[in-house]
């Protein structure tokens, strides 16, 4: 809601009152030719759009947009999805589509309906897994209207405003790109040989002396991987036993239990669960992606963990360190061999225990193996710091944009 007096020449209204959608379903089939924009098609938040798709394709029925209508998404309003096609096609029914009108500028009611305290108060009319607000739940909401053209030269401030703010945003993003390549080649590198003790010029493929080729199921205690009980026997927040998930994995070998902490009772732990029951030091890979490639090492914070049925559990025998185990599991040689011999479903990969069990890894002597964990923890460590100076840079960049915004609805920005 805008608070605070407004400047001359500007009238305080409501979204209702400023501007109505307007439905015009029709049958895709019938406009074979015209672009089709769904949910998926619009970047969350940055009002970006991804691409469209044939509306041939599409089987349900859609809504006609003109070029200039504001397209606005009521699935999930907190993923903040806003649009405005230069173009007319059809558009999925979950957006709300408002037509363009004389007295508005297009441009000045996309920018408002993405703005921070907006998008806040639409998130807060429904909840559930699957939010979807209606016109009406937020016809009343205020609208703050200056004169056409200041609503133009607000617009036009936002985005000078915006474009260099984005091309800050665009520098970081390209620093976090560097991070990842630099990361995946010290992971290949320590795999490889080439990390410690000066290899450098081993060949590509080859290993060093002393290394060999094992398979993970040479390497580790039986290799499993989890289930999920019925619904009833989850608890969410506490319980006896933690029960880890796909989210609670990460890409850098810790595990995060405090994504939606689920737990299961000591009996079903003991019981039905009895094969996945994990232990700390554990090494944990998620088998159902994309993305693959998460793996954790189970801490000792609990002395028993479970897992569902979208992990697999590598248990090191004594001469393989758990932790050089959750570094070859990460690299992209690994995961490679791996994608190419999952079944994939409609974009979905799944590793069966079989391809778990036969993972190729190069293993060299112990002691060669905790130097490698320590130089690879020590050089990702140093890229865990800069990643994280520039993740609070980007959402110091997300916060300015937001008050860009307040700013411009106050009638601050011009």
């Amino acid at each position: 809601m805008v608070n605070g007096e407004l400047p001359d020449g500007w009238q305080m209204t409501t979204l209702g009152e400023a501007t109505k959608p307007m439905q015009k379903r029709v049958n895709p089939q019938d406009y074979p030719d015209l672009p089709y924009i769904g949910m998926e098609n619009v970047e969350a938040h940055t009002m970006r759009l991804l691409g469209t798709v044939p509306s041939k394709e599409m089987k349900s029925t859609a809504d006609s947009f003109s070029a200039g209508d504001v397209l606005y998404g009521r699935l999930r309003p907190y993923l903040n999805k806003v649009y405005l096609p230069d173009f007319d096609g059809l558009c999925s029914t979950e957006f709300i589509v408002f037509r363009k009108v004389p007295h508005l500028y297009s441009k000045y009611l996309q920018y408002f309906l993405n703005s921070w305290e907006f998008v806040q108060f639409s998130n807060s009319l429904n909840a559930g897994d699957r939010p979807r607000v209606k016109f009406e739940q937020f016809a009343d909401y205020s609208f703050p209207v200056p004169s056409l053209p200041e609503q133009e030269r607000i617009v036009a401030k936002i985005e000078e405003l915006f474009t260099q703010l984005e091309a800050g945003t665009s520098a970081l993003e390209r620093v976090q790109a560097g991070l990842r390549r630099y990361k995946a080649s010290v992971l290949k590198a320590a795999v490889s040989g080439r990390l410690v003790n000066g290899n450098l010029e081993i060949n590509e493929g080859e290993l060093p002396k002393g290394w060999r080729w094992a398979r993970a199921e040479d390497i580790c205690e039986f290799i499993t991987k989890g289930t999920t009980p019925k619904a009833n026997k989850l608890f969410s927040g506490s319980g006896d036993v933690p029960f880890i998930k796909v989210y609670n994995l990460t890409f850098d070998g810790t595990l995060d239990f405090s994504v939606n902490p689920t737990f299961v009772s000591k009996e079903t732990h003991a019981g039905e669960l009895a094969r996945s029951k994990v232990y700390p030091g554990d090494v944990l890979m998620n088998i159902v992606g994309p993305p693959l490639g998460k793996v954790s090492i189970a801490p000792d914070t609990f002395p028993e963990w479970n897992m569902n049925q979208a992990v697999a559990r590598f248990r090191p025998l004594e001469f393989c360190d758990r932790k050089y185990l959750s570094i070859a599991l990460r690299t992209e040689g690994v995961l490679s061999w791996a994608v190419k011999r999952a079944k994939a479903t409609a974009g979905q990969f799944n590793l069966t225990l079989e391809i778990c069990r036969d993972l190729p890894i190069p293993l060299p002597p112990l002691e060669e193996q905790r130097r490698i964990v320590a130089e690879v923890e020590r050089r990702l460590s140093v890229a865990r710091e800069v990643e994280s100076v520039v993740e609070k840079a980007l959402a110091r960049s997300a916060r300015l944009r937001q008050a860009v915004l307040k700013s411009a609805f106050e009638g601050k920005l011009t």
